[in-house]
C-alpha cells in the first residue's frame, strides 16, 4: 500500500503543479490585460483634459473677440457725428459678457487673458 499511496501523492503533486502553473499564466495575462487598460484610460484621461482646455481656450477668446468688436464699435461710434450713447443703449460695454463681469475698456489692458 505504500507503493499506491506514494503513486497517488506523485499524482497530487503533478496536479497541483499544473494548477499552480496555470494560476501563475493567468495572473500574467490578467497583469498584462490590466497594463493595456491602464494605459487606455490614461490616454482617455489625457484627451478629455486636452479637451476640456480646449473648450475653455475657445470660450475665453470668444470673450476677447466679444470685448474687441464692443470697443471697436463704441471707437467707430465716437467718429461718426451726432451718434451718442443714447442712440444705441445696446451697445454698451456691459452687454457683452466680460463686460457683465467688470471687464471694461478701463481696465481690459491691465487684466490678462491666456488660453492655455
Amino acid at each position: 500500500m505504500d507503493n499506491y499511496d506514494t503513486e497517488n501523492e506523485e499524482e497530487r503533486r503533478e496536479e497541483i503543479g499544473k494548477a499552480l502553473e496555470w494560476l501563475r499564466k493567468e495572473l500574467l495575462d490578467m497583469r498584462a490585460l490590466d497594463e493595456v487598460l491602464a494605459r487606455k484610460l490614461i490616454t482617455l484621461k489625457y484627451e478629455i483634459r486636452q479637451i476640456k482646455l480646449q473648450k475653455s481656450c475657445d470660450e475665453h477668446q470668444d470673450m476677447l473677440d466679444d470685448v474687441r468688436e464692443e470697443y471697436e464699435t463704441q471707437q467707430t461710434r465716437h467718429r461718426i457725428p451726432g451718434v451718442t450713447d443714447a442712440c444705441m443703449p445696446h451697445l454698451t460695454i456691459n452687454s457683452t459678457p466680460l463686460g457683465q463681469v467688470g471687464v471694461t475698456r478701463m481696465n481690459l489692458s491691465a487684466r490678462r487673458f491666456s488660453c492655455c
